[in-house]
């Protein structure tokens, strides 16, 4: 006796999918489940500019040109290096140029290196002590060439580059300064709601009078003042919660103050940054760009990122079209040091973690480059992703996804990609991982996945040195 018996048929569709061109970066901003597949949930080391991952930016031991040949640069006893300054100046007496790089080390002193000499020992300057690290400034003061250090605590000293500096110690509380039209213009400690200027064509002189020395003060809403800078031919005060714009000429009667902006997240002073055209800076709740009326946030996709009381900013520097950013970001649950590198002009950015302590920009004639302070050693940028000796791990990670198929089971079978180096393939699904090690010349690879599921996850990791990984095609079954 034979019972008749309806075979079921399961549907099934292949289908592909290109996961990314890496060029999105990454975006904390967007909650995991909606985020779309062009953004990584977490990536760092990897550079993605082009749209393929490569290395990203590494920092090796500083080199200086000596005899043709590139060496290290060494200091005359043991310090711990704290600060780094750059000292643009002209040697009159012998016409030609004597670029300083200065260095400010735990023992209190000041280390000197010429960068137009050939040099690589570090000395020490006479009379250049300070209790804390300074600010600095280049300057023009009696024809001559000179940086000025301040200290909110210790007045300011001129130094010319020879001999013993000026010292000058009547003068407010300096936490941060510039110039504009001959005259120094200077946020204070204390109640820091004043903003101080000198003298026209003499930082000595800070005597209040109609035709000498005077401040403003400025004691409302937007909290204290911590940065000023020379933009745009004004004065712009960057405060705790605002910006405050200064008109400010050879007559100091006809000096005036207009409030452009409010913000909602506590300014952080150290990161406010001048990037030719625009104006870089980080607040608790993300980073913006000021562009001498108008702020607006960029970048924010690292907002999750970011430690809302960050009091471990470093400092930002611009150069080459680029705003580089030395801070503490939150990376897989850790507080971790990062450099942000961003294209200013591209918009992409990623970021890279490095000890940094500290960086400055070297502006020669001949040469430019980012001179940092990193685990107690004088670096630059260099484009092998090491701290140093030590390889620095590179990772990109997706969000899940299912591929805009919800609530279907899927079969993964494999992904196809091109890939030059090492990587380390994990692939998740809400059931199973699996984790694939992979190996290319440079052309098309294919890992094969066989893994069941309905939301996927793929993460990546390498710590190969040239590595470059390009349009990855995800084939799968739909059930």
């Amino acid at each position: 006796m034979f019972y008749d018996k309806e075979i079921l048929k399961v549907s099934k569709s292949t289908k592909s999918v290109v996961l990314t061109n890496f060029s999105g970066g990454m975006n904390t901003f967007y909650d995991d489940s909606i985020l779309p597949l062009k953004y990584a949930k977490m990536t760092y080391n990897f550079d993605n500019e082009s749209g393929a991952l490569k290395g990203g930016k590494g920092l090796i031991e500083l080199l200086v040109n000596s005899d043709g040949s590139l060496s290290k640069t060494t200091f005359p006893e043991p310090v711990t290096l704290i600060k780094s300054y750059f000292y643009k100046r002209y040697d009159f007496d012998n016409n030609k140029q004597d670029d300083r790089l200065l260095v400010y080390c735990d023992n209190k002193k000041m280390y000197g290196l010429n960068l137009n000499n050939l040099d690589t020992e570090f000395y020490e300057i006479e009379g250049l002590l300070f209790n804390e690290a300074p600010d600095a400034l280049n300057y023009k003061y009696n024809s001559e060439d000179v940086i000025i250090f301040s200290s909110e605590n210790e007045g300011i000293k001129i130094y010319s580059g020879k001999g013993y500096p000026i010292e000058v110690t009547d003068v407010p509380k300096i936490t941060s300064m510039c110039l504009h039209y001959e005259r120094l213009f200077v946020t204070t400690g204390g109640e820091k709601t004043s903003l101080w200027f000198s003298d026209d064509f003499n930082p000595t002189n800070w005597y209040i009078s109609l035709d000498e020395a005077g401040f403003i003060d400025m004691p409302d809403e937007r909290g204290s003042l911590l940065k000023v800078i020379n933009f745009l031919d004004y004065i712009y005060v960057f405060r705790s919660y605002g910006i405050s714009r200064i008109t400010a000429y050879a007559d100091q009667t006809e000096f005036s103050a207009t409030q452009l902006y409010v913000s909602s997240g506590k300014i952080n002073g150290d990161t406010v940054t001048l990037c030719g055209d625009r104006v870089i800076f980080l607040a608790e709740d993300g980073l913006y760009q000021f562009d001498g009326i108008y702020t607006r946030r960029i970048l924010e996709g690292y907002d999750r990122l970011i430690i809302s009381d960050n009091t471990s900013c470093i400092k930002g520097e611009f150069l080459n079209g680029k705003f580089y950013l030395a801070f503490n970001l939150k990376i897989e649950g850790e507080n971790k040091k990062v450099l942000l590198t961003y294209n200013i002009n591209e918009k992409t950015s990623y970021i890279s973690i490095l000890p940094i302590d500290d960086l400055t920009k070297i502006a020669t004639d001949n040469f430019s480059k980012l001179v940092f302070i990193a685990n107690g050693k004088l670096c630059q940028l260099s484009e092998i992703p090491k701290f140093i000796d030590t390889p620095l791990n590179m990772v990109w990670e997706s969000p899940l996804t299912d591929f805009g198929s919800g609530g279907e089971s899927k079969l993964l079978k494999f992904i196809r990609f091109k890939l030059y180096g090492n990587v380390k393939l994990i692939v998740k699904s809400e059931s199973e991982n699996k984790i694939i090690n992979l190996k290319g010349k440079g052309g098309y690879i294919l890992a094969k996945i066989n893994m069941r599921g309905s939301v996927f996850g793929f993460r990546l990791e390498s710590q190969f040195s040239g590595i470059e990984i390009s349009r990855p095609v995800i084939v799968f079954d739909t059930f």
